[in-house]
């Protein structure tokens, strides 16, 4: 399984407070994904966790299709100060829409393209709209996507995305 591309990998620096996250992540990149998950967990039941733990929890389950459990991740991590960017707003909006709430989902996708504008963020949010029974500004939305990715790439990455949900 690929990493979602819109998560960026923390930094060693990030996580050099405890061995034992770096561990879990080792693990993840490895395909050990119980194995990680399992890791996450000793160290978010453990005293203080750091909020990045949280984060990397959500990245995996969203990696596995677990988008309920990730977007409880991903509310705690983001409720203890971690990331706030575009990438935790779009995971965020992803799995919103995979659990069936795509104004919400809409909402988070929006301030994503606040924070840096993609194409695939547009595609995402065009389907926020098809799915809320907004066709017209679905495929405006999706047009503007397309206008600003000729190729189609960004388009196919989120069709990719979708076709997860």
């Amino acid at each position: 399984m690929e990493r979602s591309p819109f998560f960026a990998r923390p930094t060693s620096g990030e996580l050099a407070h405890d061995s034992r996250t770096l561990a879990a992540v080792r693990l993840d990149s490895e395909g050990m994904y119980e194995e990680a998950l399992q890791g996450y967990d000793r160290i978010l039941f453990g005293q203080d966790p750091p909020a990045v733990v949280w984060g990397l929890k959500a990245q995996l389950l969203l990696k596995l299709g677990r988008h309920a459990q990730a977007l409880e991740c991903i509310e705690i991590a983001l409720a203890r100060g971690c990331y706030g960017d575009e990438e935790i707003c779009v995971a965020r909006g992803i799995c919103l829409l995979a659990v069936g709430r795509p104004e919400e989902a809409k909402g988070s996708f929006e301030r994503a393209m606040e924070i840096r504008m993609r194409p695939a963020t547009l595609a995402l949010l065009a389907e926020c709209f098809h799915r809320m029974g907004r066709n017209l500004e679905a495929t405006q939305t999706r047009l503007r996507a397309l206008e600003q990715d000729p190729e189609g790439e960004s388009l196919a990455q989120a069709d990719e995305i979708l076709q997860g949900l």
